[in-house]
Formats: structure tokens, C-alpha cells, sequence
């Protein structure tokens, strides 16, 4: 005998695996288990952005082509504007506000709301006034508007008055009369000018 203890010599005899640490054979499985997982959520969340554009772009946000020129300088003959048609659902849209309306042909227009129910509208001299009072409009072209004479006129319950900026070339409800509230399709948020 030397003296030394054998034990110390002896590498210590492997045990059983312990339950919370995965064999090396079980580590291929639920890593892939993991990676499949991780691919899933990110197609689920590509999934759901998708849907989120498409459900904005549907519900909330409309394109429509400008085709008169009764809007400019403001907007364009055959811009591209984005109509915000949550707006109306959520409160009365403002007086000043630029939107889009259906007429009664079925055709859309883009106008200024100018008044609503119980204002009384007039041009006088070109010279726009809402409930007797002159209004500072820098976004209109007022060239050549000193013989343009409407009104007045006291808009209905229910019923919104619109005009386009450019007074002399535009169609609005000097011509076909205050449109129902409903008529208002959305504001128009954005607008891009005619591509060519």
C-alpha cells in the first residue's frame, strides 16, 4: 500500500442526468421547436401589420384624383388627396376644414366647408362673409372676384355649405345648394401634386 487513497485517483463515475438540465440528444429538438416558433411570430406580426395598412387604407384612409381646377391654388388639377373618412364619426368637421363630399349623382367633390346648419352665407364683391362678419381668406384666389355677388343665405338644419378656392371656376353649393352632413365622405389630410 502507498499510502494514497485509490478514490483520488478515479475520475468521479458520471451520474444521472439531473431533471432540469436537457440532454445533449433533447437540445436539437427544442432548439428547433424555438426557431419555429420565432418564424411564426414573425410572420403572425407581418401578418398583422398588413392587415393594420389594409384596414387603415379601407376604414380610415381613401385616395381620390382631383379633376377640376376649382380647388387651386390650394390643390391641383388631378392631384392625388388622401380623404381621413374617420373624421366626420368622430365630431363635426370645422368651418375652414377642406373635404371630400358626395353629391347626389354620385360623383365626389373637394370643397372648403364654409358653413353649417344656422350660418348665414354671402359673397359680397368677391368678398366672402359668414353671419354678416368678412372673412380673411389667404387661401383663395381672389382675382377678378370684385363682381361675384351670392346670397345670402341661411343654411339649413342638417345641411353644410361648401366653395372651392378658386371662386370664379368652381361648382359648389352656390350651384347645386348646402349638402347634407352625411355628405361628407372625411377631411382631406394630404395631397399630392399631379405625377404628369
Amino acid at each position: 500500500m502507498t499510502g494514497t487513497d485509490p478514490r483520488e485517483d478515479s475520475a468521479p463515475l458520471p451520474g444521472p442526468p439531473s431533471a432540469g438540465a436537457p440532454s445533449s440528444a433533447s437540445r436539437v429538438p427544442q432548439q428547433r421547436r424555438l426557431s419555429t416558433r420565432g418564424r411564426f411570430r414573425r410572420v403572425a406580426v407581418a401578418a398583422g401589420c398588413l392587415l393594420a395598412v389594409v384596414a387603415v387604407r379601407v376604414l380610415v384612409l381613401e385616395p381620390t384624383v382631383v379633376t377640376s381646377a376649382s380647388m387651386e391654388p390650394t390643390i391641383d388639377s388631378g392631384a392625388i388627396v388622401w380623404i381621413n373618412s374617420l373624421a366626420p364619426r368622430i365630431g363635426p368637421v370645422e368651418p375652414g376644414t377642406v373635404v371630400a363630399a358626395r353629391l347626389d349623382d354620385g360623383s365626389t367633390v373637394v370643397k372648403r366647408l364654409m358653413a353649417t346648419e344656422g350660418q348665414t352665407v354671402e359673397v359680397y364683391g368677391g368678398v366672402l362673409r359668414i353671419d354678416g362678419r368678412n372673412l380673411d381668406e389667404p387661401y383663395a384666389d381672389s382675382t377678378d372676384m370684385e363682381g361675384i355677388f351670392f346670397g345670402p343665405l341661411r343654411v339649413p338644419e342638417g345641411k353644410v355649405f361648401l366653395l372651392g378656392d378658386n371662386r370664379l371656376d368652381s361648382i359648389d353649393s352656390r350651384v347645386f345648394g348646402p349638402l347634407d352632413e352625411d355628405a361628407v365622405q372625411g377631411t382631406i389630410v394630404a395631397a399630392w401634386p399631379r405625377l404628369f
